[in-house]
């Protein structure tokens, strides 16, 4: 049974679309809707999860797939799936909700939960910006998480890797965190001691539009990632951002990059999710959660914002798999 969760739309976007910037495109991209998938992805009909995104999910030996997400009372939950597809009722994960935690990323090392995630800091005064930052727990059980700490920020520092993170082991047992700079860009740094403390090491790694990395490891090394990259056409580019807006121009697309050191990535040929026909022109589609099921199907999880009230509208997710 499918857990469906009700947020607040106007935190919602201020949660998930902080960081994302828009880019030049030089693609010859199709538009009012009539791009979708690539022909190797097909998008299931049925929504996963309502009034929510910032996906995290892991697949365990006996092929379970956890799900981690914002619930509905400011905390994180998870829920477990044995298809991948139909999920449990959510329990809760004992993170507190205050400060507000946000986007899960969660990694299994040294047999022992590590959930990164990033909180905002209201400082409390009128007119004044609120910041992010990093946090650290951790869990034996992937349940009940305990120790949290911040780890890094604030996301003032663009260099800090802060905002919609993704972490992954690296074959030394070092951590790599991929997160959303504020400006421009995905950012990445590496940790020596289960991410308690960080070292940034790279900046603006894919492009000025690129945000919600999402990266994994094929057998082989290779690094992949899938990210959302929000474009606009080569005539708007010298557009202020109010009349880009207006016009409803911008596209998002849920795209794939490789690489070898997980630093220097390269595009691949295959564009995942590109505007959904079912959407407006202000609809999108964004935060890529992959995993490979036990049966070697490949998922993506993402989030649909419909577009159909101010800004940005109701906000679910649904998952796409790869037919080869």
């Amino acid at each position: 049974m499918r857990y469906n969760v009700v947020v607040c739309v106007l935190v919602l976007v201020v949660l998930v679309l902080s960081g994302c910037t828009t880019q030049q495109s030089n693609d010859n991209q199709e538009k009012d809707g009539e791009t979708e998938f690539s022909s190797l992805w097909v998008k299931d009909p049925d929504m996963i999860l309502a009034g929510t995104t910032s996906t995290c999910s892991l697949v365990f030996d006996d092929g379970t797939v956890r799900m981690y997400f914002m619930d509905a009372d400011g905390g994180i939950s998870y829920m477990d799936s044995a298809d991948g597809k139909n999920f449990s009722d959510a329990l809760g994960t004992d993170i507190p909700n205050n400060p507000r935690p946000m986007d899960p990323a969660v990694v299994y090392i040294q047999e022992i939960y590590l959930m990164f995630y990033r909180v905002m800091i209201n400082p409390g005064e009128p007119g004044e910006q609120s910041v992010d930052e990093l946090w650290r727990a951790e869990s034996p059980d992937g349940i009940s998480f305990v120790n949290y700490s911040k780890v890094a920020g604030p996301s003032s520092d663009n260099s800090q890797p802060v905002n919609v993170p993704d972490v992954i082991v690296l074959s030394d047992d070092r951590l790599r965190i991929y997160a959303t700079q504020m400006h421009d860009g995905i950012n990445t740094a590496v940790s020596n001691d289960l991410g308690k403390t960080w070292v940034n090491d790279g900046q603006n790694l894919v492009s000025l539009g690129a945000c919600d990395p999402d990266v994994h490891m094929e057998d082989d090394g290779t690094y992949v990632m899938y990210y959302t990259d929000t474009v606009i056409p080569d005539y708007a580019s010298g557009w202020s951002k109010d009349k880009i807006k207006e016009e409803k121009i911008e596209e998002n697309y849920i795209r794939k990059v490789v690489s070898s050191d997980g630093l220097k990535w390269e595009k691949s040929e295959e564009d995942v999710i590109g505007p959904l026909p079912e959407l407006p022109s202000n609809g999108c589609v964004f935060d890529p959660d992959y995993v490979k099921l036990s049966d070697w199907t490949e998922v993506i999880y993402f989030a649909r914002a419909t577009g159909e009230e101010k800004d940005h509208g109701t906000i679910n997710v649904y998952r796409a798999v790869k037919t080869t």
